[in-house]
């Protein structure tokens, strides 16, 4: 995923996404389906886990890796 995918999927998080530094570790708490992790490894080259409570997406987040 790159950043005008990401910007027309959820310009929330592409906003955000924005502010984190290339190579950063990242702690994604309500990570959600991980799209913005997604673009912050595959694009940004980060590192990072996401927290997600709602138990409909739990099984997504032990590959946010």
């Amino acid at each position: 995923m790159n950043f005008p995918e990401l910007s027309v999927l959820r310009p929330d998080l592409a906003f955000i996404a924005h502010w984190i530094p290339a190579g950063s570790q990242v702690l994604d708490v309500g990570c959600g389906d991980g799209v913005m992790l997604d673009y912050l490894q595959t694009d940004k080259a980060c590192s990072g886990y996401g927290i997600e409570i709602d138990d409909a997406r739990n099984a997504w987040r032990a590959t946010c890796r």
